[in-house]
């Protein structure tokens, strides 16, 4: 496990306002902040004066269940995925009844306008670009079969097609992933001691390395000046690795 964030280090929260638990951040290109609310149950964005700028809670006027991940895409649209992790239970949430199914929308950046990007998956979970941005790895974390799809993104970059299989992680799965500008995926994972932790896998499907971590890795994100160093959420620990690849620009 290398240097865990804080020894000299920072690490930058949102204040915690009721019902603002902030679940994933983002760092969008212009530098602000895309955060996936667990209680409020909406995705925000922190401006630079710190003000809070509402991007999405609601579809056709029902409650969004949760938005669980997120990517800005190159051309400042954003994607996210709502997953129910809201809803679930009283633990991380407040547990209701399911008023929609599990997505992946679209935000566009100029018009703000939403739209269902994806709606074939049981429950959609991390996701993340190619480097030339013309595909999309989405995790499908549904009780039974837990896989990894890529699908191609359409022309005017709204709809996404052709979904196939990358990865079946089943027993275990992966939660929140990134790719590098190689197109290698990098997934935190779990699947129980020996195999927790974080694993790489080729554009084919391959799986090329793994990062061994003591408890279950959620979500992975590449930062620093050269996008080299990768950091591990995992279940009490935030782990830091410097890597030779490079991460996509995004995170």
């Amino acid at each position: 496990m290398a240097d865990a964030l804080g020894r000299g280090g920072r690490c930058h929260l949102p204040s915690p306002q009721a019902g603002r638990l902030p679940r994933r951040d983002h760092a969008r290109p212009p530098g602000r902040l895309v955060i996936c609310e667990l209680g409020a149950r909406r995705l925000t964005r922190t401006e630079h004066d710190g003000t809070t700028t509402v991007l999405a809670d609601r579809w056709k006027g029902k409650r969004l269940t949760k938005p669980d991940d997120a990517v800005v895409k190159s051309d400042g649209s954003t994607g996210f995925s709502d997953n129910g992790a809201g809803i679930r239970g009283n633990c991380l949430g407040d547990k209701t009844l399911r008023e929609m199914p599990f997505r992946v929308y679209r935000i566009d950046d100029t018009t703000g306008a939403m739209i269902i990007a994806l709606d074939d998956m049981e429950r959609p979970n991390g996701f993340c670009f190619s480097p030339d941005d013309r595909l999309r790895r989405v995790v499908d974390t549904p009780s039974v079969r837990r896989t990894t799809r890529v699908y191609d993104v359409a022309e005017d970059s709204k709809a996404l097609r052709n979904g196939r299989l990358l990865v079946d992680a089943t027993p275990g799965y992966t939660d929140g992933i990134r790719c590098d500008m190689q197109g290698d995926v990098w997934c935190g994972f779990s699947c129980g001691e020996g195999q927790d932790g974080v694993a790489v896998f080729a554009p084919d499907g391959e799986m090329i390395g793994r990062i061994l971590l003591p408890e279950r890795c959620a979500k992975v994100r590449f930062g620093g000046a050269r996008r080299s160093r990768l950091f591990m959420t995992a279940s009490q620990s935030v782990c830091v690795l410097y890597v030779e690849a490079q991460g996509v620009l995004g995170g």
